[in-house]
């Protein structure tokens, strides 16, 4: 079994022993895993605890960060970032037709940082723009590594094969972060969309008259979907924007299936879905000319025109970011030009955009209300909004499990280099890594 160490959310001060023993009973009694997004650096699966699983322990699960009475309660499934890991700059490996990149320790760490730094700067209304970290370690053990190789062939919908011979003389870097809600990922939950929408254009054709019922009701039927998938592409846009706002953060590596769309009946007003934001590999500080700018165009309700700030450093060369396929961020950037197409983004999506920062307030405002009701019922249980700071600082205890704090890079976007951590070692020990999370100050 996986010797893992760390914290969990709503476990304040864990012992490291205690947190081990939480993740391998997630592990030792799962029932699903579905791989929900794949690229170039790495594999995300979801991990699902069963319904009938005896969960009357409650000290044997990690707890809920919610702002209504769900706070507190079990969490059933955790997402897990997979990733190889070889010192060998720029090493690949191919699994049936994917091929991965391997990433170095010191790849791994940052990503971490950057994670851990985001959560905090964006929990203070127990609704994160990304998952919290539960573990994260580079496996070195072979027998560890297998373990987590036989978890990635018993997914479901496992699109490659999974070799053995892999882990031979490559390490496995793993995140471990909870998932809440009921959630898909943007690209999944649009091509679902997108074939409810041909199933109802099949049954049109089997309908000859345009004024009947049935014909009226399923034209309407897909006006209703197509205005769904439209809700969703902006709740992600407004996600995105809203890194940039809180954290000074570009994710950089924004395509469809780095970002969740949840089942949240509380993160906007009177819409069901919420964004979280996953894989930060690529994430780096916006130069602070572009971030400025995009808080004015904010600011002025220009929300196409921050979108196209937000791509700016890639398509000006202005400053170093890592978008390497255009084409899978055009639903955001728009063209090459930093001018968004017509066909991207409309004058109706911007106004659908203000919509949401709007309705987010108010969810805010109620979610502060609810948790005051709940806080005066059981003071001891529910914490007030927006989060003080010693419950932060008891969550982040709980994560990082009594391990040191490490300064987070500047806001500059050159990195220190990776591998300059790793001089003059050698890869003769094979003892798992755990990485320290840490905040910035």
């Amino acid at each position: 079994m996986l010797n893992k160490t760390g914290g969990g959310i709503m476990i304040p001060n864990l012992k490291q022993s205690l947190s081990k023993e939480i993740f391998k009973h997630y592990l030792n009694n799962f029932n699903k895993i579905t791989i929900i997004s794949f690229g170039r650096y790495g594999i995300v699966v979801l991990l699902t605890l069963p319904d009938n699983l005896d969960y009357s322990n409650e000290d044997k699960f990690y707890k809920q960060m919610s702002p209504n009475e769900n706070y507190g309660k079990i969490v059933k499934s955790l997402l897990i970032k997979i990733q190889f890991v070889n010192s060998t700059k720029n090493l690949e490996l191919t699994l049936g037709d994917h091929t991965f990149s391997c990433v170095t320790e010191g790849q791994i760490q940052d990503e971490t940082n950057i994670q851990t730094d985001i959560f905090f700067k964006t929990v203070n209304f127990m609704q994160p723009l990304c998952p919290s970290i539960i573990y994260a370690e580079i496996i070195k053990d072979y027998s560890e590594k297998n373990i987590i190789l036989n978890l990635l062939k018993k997914a479901d919908n496992l699109p490659f094969p999974i070799e053995n011979n892999i882990i031979f003389n490559n390490d496995i870097g793993i995140i471990v972060m909870e998932m809440i809600h009921n959630s898909n990922t943007l690209f999944h939950y649009i091509y679902e969309k997108n074939e409810n929408i041909d199933t109802i254009k099949e049954d049109i054709k089997k309908i000859n008259n345009s004024l009947d019922q049935k014909y009226i009701n399923s034209i309407k039927d897909i006006d209703i979907i197509k205005r769904e998938i439209q809700i969703a592409n902006n709740i992600s846009r407004y996600a995105l924007l809203k890194l940039a706002l809180e954290t000074g953060y570009n994710h950089n590596d924004f395509h469809k299936g780095n970002i969740l769309i949840q089942q949240d009946k509380t993160y906007f007003k009177d819409i069901e879905f919420s964004p979280i934001l996953i894989d930060f590999g690529r994430t780096t500080k916006l130069n602070l000319d572009i971030l400025n700018s995009i808080k004015e165009k904010i600011q002025q309700k220009n929300y196409i025109g921050a979108l196209a700030e937000l791509c700016k450093p890639y398509n000006s060369k202005l400053d170093h970011t890592k978008i390497l396929n255009y084409k899978y961020y055009s639903w955001v950037c728009g063209n090459y030009d930093g001018q968004i197409l017509n066909n991207s983004i409309t004058e109706n999506d911007n106004i659908m955009i203000n919509d949401l920062f709007e309705k987010r307030e108010l969810a805010i405002d109620e979610n502060i209300h609810n948790m005051s009701k709940l806080h005066d019922a059981d003071p001891n249980k529910y914490p007030l909004l927006p989060l003080a700071n010693n419950i932060k600082n008891n969550l982040y205890n709980g994560m990082i499990g009594g391990l040191t704090k490490r300064k987070i890079k500047s806001r500059k976007n050159k990195r220190n280099k990776i591998n300059k951590r790793n001089k003059n070692k050698t890869n003769n020990n094979k003892t798992n890594k755990t990485i320290p999370l840490v905040k910035k100050k």
